[in-house]
């Protein structure tokens, strides 16, 4: 849903994006080649934001964190949800 996605956490810090994967269903795979439709750009257009995609040289920002959540393991809500959790106890 386009910019339906409200929070108190910044939309762009990984505790906003743990509450909005929670209320993705966790089973539904999301393909992480289709520009426009991957994890990033569904989250993205959720908080109205235009989506970008993001090349590994800006380690520590945010759309880094989230394109690294989005490309290994499971490509499942609940896999990326795992991860974004994995990475946010790390930090």
């Amino acid at each position: 849903m386009h910019g339906t996605f409200k929070t108190k956490a910044d939309p762009l810090s990984i505790e906003a994006l743990i509450t909005w994967l929670e209320l993705q269903p966790g089973e539904a795979a999301y393909c992480y080649s289709s520009v426009g439709h991957c994890l990033a750009a569904q989250y993205n257009k959720s908080i109205s934001r235009k989506y970008m995609p993001v090349l590994y040289d800006r380690a520590g920002n945010f759309d880094h964190k989230l394109e690294w959540i989005a490309c290994h393991g499971e490509k499942t809500f609940a896999g990326a949800l795992a991860r974004a959790i994995t990475l946010r106890d790390k930090c």
